[in-house]
């Protein structure tokens, strides 16, 4: 339909789209696609474009990386070639629409804020997606703050990264078990405990598939909740980003 808006939710690993009614969270379609390894903004694109379908109002994309006014600056897990690009315009000439992009986590924590787990919490919220990496988003007062980028910080015994131990990807590639996996993500824990002091953390991405198998062994002194949408959440998010 002409008046649908597609939402594109662009991760390291998948390139996850979908139809979307942004006024009520529906997503009507939904598909993914293989990212490329080392993969260009126009390469993406064109991919992304033989994918869509044939009318389409307009498209929003969350991205891994900080977006400002539509330009993609840094993004470390999909390569330097979408360093300080002109996305939003790069879109609308290929795909010939209205186009947006916003980070990836800050798009899924705006789903989950109108539409899921989020609108019933208060206080300051954290939003974390372990996928590839890790998204960051903090939300208070009706205010998110964009483009955080603490799921890279540095932890205590020497982990320079936080998505060397607890991303979606360290548990695949180290081959950790869930308690083992759940230990690491409560060593972040406790360091986003310690810098910022949340009322709540509510942690989204592929793993959160899961959750019911790990869950259960996070500890932190703050609440901890499961994101409502799933994986979800980025492709409405980058939708609402239009």
């Amino acid at each position: 339909m002409a008046n649908d808006i597609i939402g594109v939710d662009v991760g390291g690993s998948m390139i996850k789209i979908g139809t979307v009614d942004p006024n009520t969270g529906k997503v009507k379609k939904k598909f993914s696609i293989e990212t490329p390894r080392n993969t260009t903004p126009e390469f993406a694109l064109r991919l992304i474009k033989k994918k869509l379908p044939e009318n389409y109002k307009a498209v929003g994309f969350g991205i891994p990386c900080i977006v400002k006014d539509g330009m993609t600056r840094t993004a470390p897990n999909i390569g330097q070639a979408w360093n300080n690009v002109k996305f939003k315009d790069l879109a609308e000439q290929i795909l010939g629409v209205k186009c947006a992009a916003m980070n990836d986590a800050d798009a899924a924590a705006l789903a989950e804020i109108k539409f899921g787990v989020m609108k019933e919490l208060s206080g300051v919220t954290i939003f974390l997606t372990l996928g590839t990496g890790i998204g960051t988003a903090i939300y208070h007062n009706n205010i998110l703050l964009l483009n955080t980028e603490f799921g890279r910080m540095a932890l205590p015994g020497g982990i320079d990264d936080a998505e060397m131990i607890a991303s979606a990807k360290a548990k695949t590639t180290q081959k950790l078990s869930w308690e083992e996996y759940a230990e690491n993500v409560n060593t972040y824990l406790a360091e986003i405990n310690k810098l910022f002091w949340p009322d709540n953390v509510v942690i989204g991405g592929g793993v959160s598939d899961s959750w019911y198998e790990w869950g259960h062994l996070l500890e932190a002194p703050f609440k901890i909740h499961k994101a409502q949408l799933g994986n979800t959440a980025g492709i409405i998010g980058a939708a609402m980003s239009i």
